[in-house]
């Protein structure tokens, strides 16, 4: 028997994974090719959200549920307001790391979103999305690292 509301809450943090992933290949994109750090920190973020997808999926099928193949719609906008951004203020360091500090703001509080739910969660799936929202904030934390070593290198 197919438990929607979990196909749901799950879904939506393989999509929220998706915007990751998406996000963190725009900021690849932006930076320079002089920020070889930044570029390797991205590229680990994207390799995370895909391991966190793989984690997910398979709950969703073993439900009966369909996979959301896209992004979120906030996601789209963001990257879109990402673009116009860097388009009027450049792509400079800092406004890239800010760019990835609130996308890993916007993760986790949909993986808030996800534990708070009332829907019935099974303890195995509740740890798994325990564990993916701490290594969230984790990335939160080395990216606002980053942007404060590189405003006390600016100043």
């Amino acid at each position: 028997m197919q438990n929607k509301e979990l196909v749901n809450v799950v879904n939506n943090l393989i999509q929220i994974n998706r915007d990751r992933i998406e996000g963190y290949r725009k900021a690849q994109e932006e930076i320079k090719d002089m920020d070889v750090d930044l570029h390797a920190l991205f590229g680990q973020k994207i390799g995370q959200s895909e391991d966190f997808n793989r984690e997910l999926e398979p709950v969703v099928t073993n439900q009966g549920g369909e996979l959301e193949q896209d992004t979120t719609t906030r996601g789209k906008l963001y990257r879109t307001w990402m673009d116009f951004k860097a388009t009027i203020t450049g792509n400079s360091r800092e406004a890239i790391l800010n760019s990835c500090a609130y996308g890993e703001k916007a993760a986790l509080d949909e993986y808030e979103d996800a534990m708070e739910s009332s829907t019935e969660i099974s303890s195995d799936i509740r740890q798994t999305i325990m564990d993916q929202r701490e290594k969230i904030q984790s990335s939160l934390n080395t990216i606002e690292k980053y942007s404060e070593v590189h405003q006390k290198v600016s100043s």
